[in-house]
């Protein structure tokens, strides 16, 4: 990345249903919240604490379960006597979710019937969301037009998710949506869901033309009640109401009080109020998304979710959008239909009209822009100069009258000036001192005013159609903010546009266009698609070497993202070396380089790879001591280079100095608000906690780590294979051998798509220990077998997990024993222990279990002296780590 980079390789050692706001004290359920019938204080397993939504079909209760145990969103049918259709969508709804996983869809965890005393209760327990409504939530939160459609964009993604499945919503609002504090929304309730084909249909629609759904949200076809031309371009329709009031604060339509018959009439036959008329200062292409979607025929609306979801994204990346605005055609025909004797002259005049006035635009815009192009040059020069001028003035003792002023005070001084309006009038003057403003920002690690700063460049870039090489530069200091916050998708999006906009102004071969190929291959690589970033890395390289100089800094930034990208696919020596080029590059410039720091870090990660972790220590301890020179004690990539340190102690056996460090580093991701950091610390710090045996505060650190890895890298990230793998070995550490084995499924699933990790041994491992607490010895063989297969292949496992290969042999030698075969199970048995006993970075508990094993199959075969041997051994592995 340019500035910041690819930081350092990083150890990937790795809520409530229905609930529109969040439950207070004194919400408990009573019989009265409950209505005449009241209800139990448990359902099945889970223990009911508070009411905390309702419709006209079911009550929604927080609900607490045991195992495992975790806060649920408890739906349940209104106790008493309720109509058989009744019932019957309510198990549909519990079926339909249960088909669908996807993030941005509550998940259903369980579906049960339970004896009451009030009779048979059916339920189902879901994921427990806390959050707002969606529309709450844009009213406090989604102030920019981008952060709204970015949210419905991911709704999209959702429903899209759905319609897959086969399932068309029907009742899309923004009662069922909420928005995490993350920003992401969820849908909850598919209580009137059909299925886009099938037997489903007719038991859902109880009735012949019953309408079911909001009136305001329903298409046309859907308010007529004609449920045989329900498609998923229904729900599309949905999104464009959702979309057209989150953008302008009210509906496309006023049907507050209207009739049934007359809100008909209005969906069918009138047209939208125009979203430009109701939100002026909304650009045309989205204009033009949001009426395709609210097409009154389906057949002109976007085809389905995803495409309108693609549209959005295409104008947030400024591409021409696939939407266009209705053809004249098509417009007369529609006006003539409603005025009939007015079309001819008046059409004729306007598109005479249309072109006149396109040609006089066009000639004038010509003109002025050959007449100010040096002026606009040293206004800008001049601008910026002032800016830095004033800034400085500020920090001044003279100017600050008595304060003790901060850089920050001085931004934020210069910010709230810009901000505003003086110069509003200079849109390409205000780019560049904004661009300066949030590049001043980053180098604080103040991420966030510093992404607010360039979104407001690139606003006024895009309102003003200033030149593309300025543009591109707003989004070249975008991507590295979005990186450094974890927003790797927006980040990727930023670096496409840069990419974009620099070809278009410097051409293809120039020092700029080759930095925005190497952001956009840093980007992707940091979602873990190697394949996909190394070509653009490798052509950064090159194109850098064949027009800079050879120790120019922008060659060693090419080096270290390709050198990430070489040690993630496996060859920490290659990597090594690639790092180290660039290091010395740096350290040719100057000394007093943070980017010397992200070297040597890097360096010590490839070391660590190596089995070399005093080799790897000093680098990290000089790495450290550079950042908190430069950046202070509160930089978000400090806590990246202390994770790296606790991992040289980690592989040394040192968990409790890797604890303390990783402690430390969490500190600081939270207090800068960096999720991603704040997630991969959260994994590497619940592995260390299991590994040190505090299996009660592993578990739900992994947990944690599980949820905030899926939602800050993504599901398919490395990252979120492995911490899924380490949270199965501390359910098995815990005895919840039932959740072991579905977290240890679900990542071997995850690891089954990437067949080249080798850290597969993990989740392999894993399993192996549910299914033989569970007594299924016959189906753990298989999965250890796979696992010391891996080990002795041609690509090797990651050091970090060469421990593993000696628990396989353990764990293998005491299945084979309890099956009756001895020999092979002595030799695994012995070898397993040995193993373990070598690797420095192997859990003691791991060691005192393979010593178990021994005594036990000694014990077995009646081979007292042998057996005696190894009691022994036990004691003085107990008395080693002071008796615990």
């Amino acid at each position: 990345m340019t500035g910041n980079d690819q930081t350092q390789p990083s150890d990937a050692d790795g809520s409530g249903a229905e609930a529109r706001r969040s439950p207070t004290p004194g919400d408990a359920p009573t019989s009265h919240d409950a209505g005449p019938y009241g209800h139990p204080s448990h359902i099945g397993p889970f223990r009911i604490l508070r009411r905390i939504g309702e419709g006209g079909m079911g009550i929604v209760y927080e609900a607490e379960q045991d195992r495992p145990h975790r806060l649920v969103a408890l739906k349940i049918v209104r106790p008493g006597i309720v109509p058989a259709d009744v019932l019957r969508r309510f198990e549909l709804e519990g079926e339909f979710l249960g088909r669908l996983q996807h993030p941005g869809i509550a998940q259903i965890y369980q579906a049960g019937v339970e004896e009451t005393e009030y009779g048979r209760q059916p339920y189902f327990a879901m994921e427990l969301v806390r959050g707002k409504r969606l529309d709450e939530y844009v009213r406090s939160h989604a102030k920019s037009l981008r952060e709204k459609l970015l949210l419905v964009a991911d709704l999209a993604d959702a429903v899209q998710h759905a319609h897959h499945r086969g399932i068309i919503h029907r009742d899309l609002k923004p009662a069922n949506i909420l928005v995490t504090e993350s920003g992401e929304p969820k849908i909850l309730d598919f209580g009137i869901a059909r299925a886009a084909h099938g037997h489903l249909v007719a038991t859902v629609q109880t009735v012949a033309g019953e309408v079911l759904g909001t009136v305001s949200y329903m298409s046309p076809e859907q308010i007529a009640g004609d449920m045989s031309g329900l498609d998923t371009r229904s729900d599309v329709y949905a999104l464009g109401v959702i979309l057209y009031e989150v953008i302008a604060g009210r509906p496309p339509y006023e049907l507050d009080r209207k009739s049934l018959a007359e809100a008909a009439r209005v969906i069918h036959e009138v047209e939208p109020t125009r979203l430009r008329t109701v939100s002026r200062d909304v650009p045309a292409d989205v204009e033009t998304i949001v009426a395709k979607a609210l097409a009154k025929e389906k057949e002109r609306r976007y085809s389905s979710a995803a495409d309108f979801a693609d549209d959005i994204r295409r104008f947030l990346r400024d591409e021409p959008i696939a939407a266009r605005p209705p053809s004249a055609a098509y417009q007369v025909r529609k006006f003539a239909r409603r005025h009939k004797a007015i079309v001819a002259g008046v059409a004729a005049c306007v598109v005479v009209l249309i072109i006149g006035v396109a040609a006089t635009l066009w000639q004038a815009g010509v003109a002025r822009a050959r007449a100010r192009d040096a002026e606009l040059e040293k206004a800008k020069a001049e601008a910026v100069t002032g800016f830095l001028t004033e800034m400085l003035e500020s920090v001044d003792p003279s100017q600050a009258k008595g304060r003790d002023v901060t850089m920050r005070d001085a931004l934020d001084a210069a910010t709230a000036r810009i901000d505003a309006g003086t110069m509003t009038a200079q849109p390409e003057v205000e780019i560049a001192v904004r661009n300066v403003i949030g590049l001043t920002y980053a180098g604080l690690g103040l991420l966030e005013p510093a992404e607010r700063q360039l979104r407001a460049a690139i606003a006024a870039g895009a309102r003003s159609n200033a030149k593309p090489g300025l543009r591109g530069d707003s989004y070249a200091r975008l991507v590295n903010v979005l990186y450094e916050s974890g927003k790797f998708k927006e980040a990727e999006m930023a670096a496409e546009e840069a990419l974009k906009l620099r070809r278009e102004a410097f051409g293809p071969s120039n020092r700029d266009v080759a930095s925005s190929l190497d952001d956009l291959g840093a980007v992707i690589m940091a979602q873990g698609d190697a394949d996909r970033a190394e070509p653009l890395m490798r052509e950064a390289l090159a194109l850098k070497k064949s027009i800079l100089p050879a120790d120019d800094p922008k060659i060693a930034v090419a080096l270290n993202n390709l050198a990430f990208l070489t040690w993630r696919k496996g060859n920490a020596k290659e990597a090594e070396t690639m790092f180290r080029e660039a290091l010395a590059i740096d350290r040719r410039r100057s000394e007093d380089n943070p980017e010397i720091a992200i070297r040597l870090t890097n360096i010590a990660v490839t070391l660590r790879d190596q089995n070399k972790p005093e080799e790897a220590e000093p680098l990290v301890r000089e790495a450290i001591a550079i950042q908190r020179r430069i950046l202070g004690d509160e930089h978000p990539q400090l806590a990246n280079t202390l994770d790296t340190l606790a991992g040289t102690f980690e592989d040394r056996g040192n968990h409790a100095e890797a604890e303390r460090i990783l402690r430390e580093a969490l500190a600081i991701a939270v207090a800068a608000g960096v999720q991603n950091d704040q997630a991969r610390l959260n994994g590497n710090l619940g592995w260390v906690l299991w590994k040190s045996g505090k299996y009660a505060e592993a578990e739900p650190m992994l947990r944690l780590a599980v949820e905030s890895i899926a939602r800050t890298y993504g599901p398919t990230h490395r990252n979120m294979r492995i911490a899924t793998s380490h949270l199965a070995h501390a359910l098995n550490s815990r005895g919840d051998t039932a959740a072991a084995e579905a977290t240890a499924n679900d990542a071997l699933g995850r690891f089954r798509k990437v067949p080249t990790d080798r850290a597969v041994v993990t989740a392999l491992v894993a399993l192996s220990h549910a299914l033989i607490a569970g007594g299924r010895l016959d189906e753990a063989a298989p999965h250890l077998r796979e696992a010391l297969s891996t080990f002795a292949g041609p690509v090797p496992v990651p050091i970090r997990f060469a421990w593993m290969k000696g628990e396989a042999e353990s764990t293998l030698g005491g299945v084979l024993a309890a099956q009756g075969q001895p020999a092979e199970a002595e030799k695994l048995l012995l070898a397993g222990y040995e193993s373990l006993r070598g690797q420095r970075a192997t859990p003691p508990a791991r060691v005192r279990i393979a010593i178990e094993r021994l005594i036990a199959f000694y014990d077995a075969a009646g081979r007292p002296s042998e057996t005696a041997a190894w009691r022994k051994r036990l004691e003085d592995v107990d008395g080693s780590r002071g008796g615990r």
